[in-house]
C-alpha cells in the first residue's frame, strides 16, 4: 500500500471518525455494511457458484481462504469506506463491483493479491447479505 504523509494520515483519521459517526447515527452496524468472515462457517449459500458470481476472478468461491477474505474485508473497511463512506456491499451488483474495483484498485495502490482479496470478499459478503436473516421469537 502507499505511504501516507502525516497530513494524509490525519485527514484519513478524520474521515474514518466521520464515517463511524454516520454509521452510529444511522443505526447501521459495520457488520451490516461489511459482514465479518472470521468465525463464520461458509455455508453452501456463501460458496454457491449458482449465484451468478462473475467478478472476473479465476478463484473458485469454494477455494477462498478465511485469511484472504478477512484481508479483503480490512481493505474494504480501511480503503473503500475511508473515501466513500460506510455503504453496504449489497448496494451494488457484483458486475458493478467488478467495474468499481477495476477502476479504483490502481487509485488505491492495491497490488494484485490485495485486489483479488477485495474481489473475493465482496463476492462472499454480497452473498451473505443476500440471504435474509430470520428472527425467532418465543411466546411467553
Amino acid at each position: 500500500m502507499k505511504k501516507n504523509t502525516p497530513q494524509q494520515f490525519h485527514l484519513t483519521s478524520l474521515i474514518m471518525a466521520a464515517a463511524s459517526l454516520v454509521v452510529l447515527a444511522s443505526c447501521t452496524s459495520i457488520e451490516e455494511i461489511a459482514p465479518p468472515i472470521q468465525g463464520r462457517a461458509l455455508s453452501s449459500a456463501d460458496q454457491s457458484t449458482n449465484v451468478n458470481i462473475n467478478i472476473n476472478t479465476t478463484t473458485n468461491p469454494s477455494n477462498y481462504s478465511i485469511t484472504q477474505l478477512e484481508q479483503g474485508r480490512q481493505i474494504y473497511l480501511n480503503e473503500c469506506i475511508a473515501c466513500h463512506g460506510p455503504r453496504p456491499i449489497n448496494e451494488h451488483s457484483l458486475q458493478k463491483w467488478d467495474q468499481i474495483i477495476i477502476r479504483m484498485a490502481p487509485e488505491s495502490n492495491l497490488n494484485q493479491n490485495q485486489t483479488t482479496a477485495l474481489k473475493n470478499y465482496i463476492t462472499v459478503a454480497h452473498n451473505i447479505l443476500a440471504v435474509p436473516t430470520t428472527t425467532t421469537t418465543t411466546n411467553p
